[in-house]
């Protein structure tokens, strides 16, 4: 069962995530779905080797979020360095670092 802090801050950060997902990622990426502590997010690349390719992206949320930082897994295949091939995992210091900033779940987006 979750807590309430945990509850609340994740609310207020998909309520953020929905304000900015457009702004703040030029319109390359949109909201498929939210479920409990999870959000299906589709990218689509407007420029690069990757240009014009969907992607989908989970973001899952621990029981300690916002203490511990989010899962970010592709769940659609991608070639990127900073992509895990096998299981789609994101290879980027800020998720490792979380606590030292203590991100919202938004900007884990655009890193």
């Amino acid at each position: 069962m979750l807590n309430s802090t945990t509850q609340r801050s994740y609310v207020k950060d998909i309520q953020q995530l929905y304000r900015t997902i457009e702004t703040s990622t030029d319109g390359q990426a949109s909201i498929l779905s939210v479920n409990e502590m999870s959000v299906m997010i589709s990218l689509h690349p407007k420029s690069g080797y990757n240009a014009h390719a969907a992607f989908t992206v989970k973001i899952k949320c621990p029981v300690s979020y916002p203490r511990s930082g989010p899962e970010v897994t592709f769940t659609s295949p991608i070639f990127h360095p900073n992509i895990d091939n096998d299981s789609g995992g994101i290879c980027l210091n800020l998720l490792n670092e979380w606590l030292r900033y203590v991100l919202p779940v938004y900007l884990s987006l655009t890193a």
